[in-house]
């Protein structure tokens, strides 16, 4: 269990951060293929495991990205 919460943290960390550097959502094709190369989970798997869908998951997390930076501001 400790293996999946981790590999589920590093993804979130990553998705934040692919988020970050493109500036925008990623397409859950996008994601995947993206997923796949760096063997993360997929746009699915964090949808289930976070309760919510993949593009609701995405929105939530560009909030807070730009609710950082208008705090770094």
């Amino acid at each position: 269990m400790q293996e999946k919460r981790n590999n589920y943290e590093e993804t979130m960390n990553a998705l934040v951060q692919y988020m970050k550097n493109h500036d925008k959502n990623p397409s859950e094709k996008c994601w995947n293929e993206y997923a796949i190369h760096e063997k993360y989970l997929s746009s699915r798997t964090l949808g289930y495991l976070s309760g919510v869908g993949f593009n609701t998951l995405c929105r939530q997390k560009r909030k807070q990205i730009n609710q950082e930076k208008r705090k770094k501001e």
